[in-house]
């Protein structure tokens, strides 16, 4: 099957578990991860329509985090925002919560 998933989550373990789901599941479909609000939204932006399915959190950083950063203030409602500029924009893609 060809394809692609977006998976948005921030927390590795579980991030590590839906990529087990998506690669065993959905064998040959190309998996793209994302771990903050910011990429998150650039890339459904640019890409949102490319893809067959997007995993998508509620809450996460707004910027990935790095040794010397944190990510920035936590954005809980991250997830809702994006869907709201999904649905403005027209991106048609379905999303899973």
């Amino acid at each position: 099957m060809n394809g692609k998933i977006l998976i948005i989550e921030d927390n590795k373990t579980k991030l590590e578990r839906l990529k087990d789901f998506c690669v065993t599941t959905y064998a040959g479909m190309e998996i793209v991860e994302i771990v903050s609000y910011k990429y998150a939204q650039q890339e459904v932006v640019h890409r949102g329509n490319e893809y067959d399915i997007i995993l998508l959190d509620v809450s996460m950083p707004n910027y990935d985090q790095k040794e010397e950063e944190n990510g920035g203030q936590p954005k809980p409602l991250a997830g809702m925002s994006l869907l709201r500029y999904m649905l403005l924009a027209g991106i048609d893609t379905k999303v899973v919560v």
